[in-house]
This record gives structure tokens, C-alpha cells and sequence, in this order.
């Protein structure tokens, strides 16, 4: 525990001069001048070398480029603080030290049903899910957030596990009771070889439409979605890309002595980090989602919501695609000037116009859409808009710049939130509580899960990669 909180520690000390940067907003790149305001002299000076694209900078100064020398400095310090290798457990080293074993099922393809990066969750998601199921002997595991049900129904088609999804939206539930018919039909179709027998007829996998919150009791869930197993049932709990507040959600569930009986282990992968409940005002029947541990609640530390907003971003599968920023990253940090220039930077015109930018082929095109949302009138011709924008182009490489020196803050952000939540469970006595690098970062870019298992099903003695 002591080291996670000296990580941290040392996460907070780093970001804390770069709180003005990933707090800013690309809207206002240019009504706040933020290229002068916010970079880093030295990065500011190298840049006026740069000849290549953005991109292709970032990427060879990640590399150690010598020609990128300050860039390359600033991205390492960054790269320091992102989690490390010997701070998170891969797949494969989580199951040998959880003692789980390395079953190599067979598995149908799934694309007819899921996307690659989809298909590419649940297949690791299940198969661990089932490992941990079998090593604490849970019975009936809870899907949190089951939404359309993908892993939830291939634990019980592959595994036979029982799983209850607890899903809030009674559209989505019909959707999933559509596709567990199909992926049914088609899972007997195609299983053969290790791939064990199944009857359908008792429905292991069952979903309940019920708004998970602080006080739901997972116990009582069961227990009355499956009272054919009460009171001889036991519980894990797992969550697929949990939104928002629904992870911090699952940590309290987990650690909460109200349910009976109480769940044997806790799976979870959030993500949506901007929607998560960071308000110094809360109660019992709200309480904030960030910060969960009493460290950082000391510190009165908390993220705003563009920084948790940027921690969605995702560097790895920028280098890895080579793609420059959207052209509307451009058109709406000049529209702003322009509504400066037209109506004073004192306005109180509400100037939020949306993902129109997809739709538009360019600058004129977008001001005109962007008008009739914010139903105000832009006193200007065609030509008079392109001369407009024309003037900003020159400044468009400064803002891809600028955008890629938020994005690679990403890691850093989302890093101190997980940290965060591992130290909470430490803090709670959960000693076997790991995070896991479940999912390739290129293909699912929220790959880290929380994995943690009550000390008291079981005797050995785990050692945990950051104590």
C-alpha cells in the first residue's frame, strides 16, 4: 500500500504544473491565446525547427529522435508516469499468481456478432472471469451494466456459469434477449472439440432491469433472479467498461457488508471517466466517485471535467494509425474567435454546435450549420469567410501541436484515477487486489482492470507486483 501511495504521490507532484494545460479547452485556443500561455518555452522554441506533420513529431520523439531533444524529454517524463510494467500484472502473470491455471478453450469466431475490438474484450474478459470463477468457487457471478450482454451470455454458453446482468435500460435488455437467441443457434452450430454441451432450457444467463447505485444489494439481486439456488449460492462481481460513476459503484458493492452473502471477487474495467461524480457536496445517497481513497481525499485532490475528458484519449492508437487530428478540431477554435469577434468575447450566446463537423467539407460549410444551431446571424459572405479562415491556417500546425500535448497526458490522468482506486481497496484490507493489463491498448484503449479477491475464501499467500 505504501508504494501505490508514493506512486501517486509522485503522479500528482508531475501533473500538478500541467493542471492550466489539461484543464484548457481546444475551443478556446485561440480567444485565449493558449500557444503562448500554456506550452513550455523550450517546447515552444524547438517547435519552429519542426518541418514534419504533428504526428510523425510525436512519433519519432517517442522514439528518442535526437532531432525532437525537448520533445523527446518531455514525452519520457510523461511515459514515467504512465503505469508501468512492474505496477500492473498481464493476463498470463495475474493467473499465475492467482494460482488460476492457463485453460486454452476454443472459441467460434465472433465477429457475426461483435466488432474486433468487442470481440477482442470478452473473449479475454470471459475466459479470466471463468478462471477466477472456478479458483474462489463463486456459483452465480453479476454482470454490472450488462448492457448488451456479450460477455455475460458467453460465460454461460462456454462455461455453463450462471450470470445475472443487471442492465438499467429495459430497450437494451430486449435488444439482448434478441441477440442471445441468435448467438444461441449459432454457438451450437459451430462448437465442437472443448467446447462443452449445453441446455438453455434453465437460462443460466438472466437479466434484471434495476438502476445499480450505492445501496443496491447484489445478494438480494440473486437471490430473486435465481431463487431455485437460495440460500446455497456465492457471488462475484464484473463489469465491462463500467460508465462513469457505475465502477466506483462495484468497489463499494464489493466492499459492502449489507449484501448476503458477500461477493467472493470484483472484476472491473471503467472507462467515461468524465462523467464521474467529483462534487465536494456529496452525501450518503450520492457520494463522489473521485477520489475513493482517504489519501487522496486528504489532498482534496480532484480532476476537472476537460482533464477527465482527455483521459479518454488514446495515444497508442494515434502513433499506431498515423492520423492527424480532425479538420473540425480547426474550424471550431476559429469559429470561437469569429463569435468573439462578431458579439464580444462577453456574450452569453449558448455556443455549443455539436459533432457537426463530421458533415461538413469545410469552413464555410461549418459556420453556416453552426449558425442555424446556434440561431444567430453571421454577417459575412462566402468569400468573406474564407478570407477569415485563410488567416488562422498558418496557426494550424501550433494547434495540432498543442492537441497532441494534451493527448499525451492521457495515460498520466487516467494512471492517477486507477491508482486511486487499487489504493481504496488497499486501504480497505483487500490485499489481493491487482491491476491487470487485460486488452491490447491499440484495439481497446481502456485496457487496465481492477481485479481483487476477499482474503477470506482462501489461504495462499499472493505477492502483489505493487505493495
Amino acid at each position: 500500500m505504501e508504494r501505490i501511495a508514493i506512486r501517486l504521490t509522485s503522479a500528482l507532484k508531475f501533473i500538478q504544473p500541467y493542471i492550466p494545460l489539461i484543464d484548457s479547452h481546444m475551443v478556446n485556443f485561440f480567444t485565449a491565446n493558449l500557444w503562448e500561455t500554456l506550452v513550455p518555452l523550450r517546447l515552444k522554441e524547438e517547435f519552429n525547427d519542426f518541418t514534419d506533420n504533428v504526428v510523425d513529431i510525436f512519433s519519432c520523439a517517442a522514439s528518442g529522435d535526437e532531432k525532437y531533444k525537448e520533445l523527446s524529454r518531455f514525452l519520457q517524463a510523461v511515459t514515467d508516469m504512465n503505469i508501468a510494467e512492474e505496477e500492473s500484472l498481464s493476463v498470463s502473470q495475474a493467473k499465475e499468481i492467482l494460482e488460476l491455471g492457463n485453460n486454452d478453450f476454443k472459441r467460434p469466431p465472433l465477429g457475426e456478432f461483435m466488432s474486433k475490438k468487442k470481440s477482442h474484450e470478452v473473449e479475454v474478459l470471459v475466459e479470466f472471469v471463468a478462471a477466477l470463477t472456478h479458483y474462489t468457487g463463486v456459483t452465480h457471478v453479476v454482470e454490472v451494466g450488462d448492457g448488451k450482454g456479450y460477455s455475460s451470455s458467453l460465460l454461460a454458453l462456454q462455461h455453463g456459469i450462471k450470470v445475472l446482468g443487471l442492465e438499467s435500460s429495459e430497450g437494451i435488455i430486449h435488444g439482448a434477449e434478441k441477440r442471445k437467441t441468435k448467438l444461441y443457434k449459432y454457438w451450437k452450430s459451430c462448437k465442437k472439440g472443448s467446447i462443452p454441451d449445453f441446455s438453455f432450457t434453465d437460462s443460466p444467463h438472466r437479466q434484471a432491469q434495476t438502476q445499480v447505485s450505492f445501496n443496491t444489494n447484489i445478494g438480494r439481486c440473486v437471490q430473486h433472479m435465481f431463487p431455485e439456488d437460495w440460500p446455497l449460492y456465492s457471488i462475484g462481481i464484473t463489469g465491462l467498461h463500467t460508465c462513469g460513476d457505475l465502477s466506483p459503484i462495484c468497489f463499494k458493492l464489493f466492499l459492502s457488508n449489507d449484501s448476503s452473502p458477500l461477493p467472493r471477487f470484483l472484476i472491473n474495467v471503467g472507462c467515461c471517466y468524465h462523467l464521474l461524480n467529483t462534487s465536494k457536496e456529496h452525501c450518503e445517497e450520492n457520494p463522489t466517485g473521485f477520489p475513493l481513497s482517504s489519501m487522496m481525499k486528504q489532498r482534496n485532490f480532484k480532476f476537472s471535467r476537460n482533464a477527465r475528458m482527455m483521459s479518454l484519449q488514446a495515444p497508442p492508437k494515434m502513433f499506431h494509425l498515423q492520423k492527424l487530428p480532425a479538420e473540425s478540431l480547426m474550424y471550431r477554435a476559429v469559429l470561437e474567435q469569429l463569435l468573439d469577434d462578431i458579439f464580444g468575447t462577453g456574450n452569453q450566446i449558448e455556443r455549443d454546435v455539436g459533432r457537426i463537423g463530421v458533415k461538413c467539407e469545410n469552413f464555410v460549410e461549418y459556420v453556416r450549420k453552426a449558425s442555424i444551431i446556434l440561431n444567430c446571424h453571421i454577417p459575412m459572405d462566402d468569400d468573406e469567410l474564407r478570407n477569415y479562415y485563410k488567416y488562422f491556417e498558418p496557426f494550424e500546425k501550433k494547434l495540432h501541436f498543442y492537441f497532441m500535448l494534451r493527448v499525451v497526458m492521457a495515460p498520466v490522468i487516467e494512471a492517477i484515477i486507477l491508482l486511486d482506486r487499487l489504493l481504496f481497496l488497499r486501504e480497505k484490507g483487500i490485499e489481493k487486489s491487482y491491476l491487470v493489463k487485460l486488452f491490447d491498448p491499440v484495439i481497446s484503449p481502456r485496457c487496465y482492470g481492477i481485479v481483487a479477491v476477499r482474503d477470506d475464501y482462501h489461504t495462499h499467500n499472493l505477492p502483489s507486483p505493487l505493495n
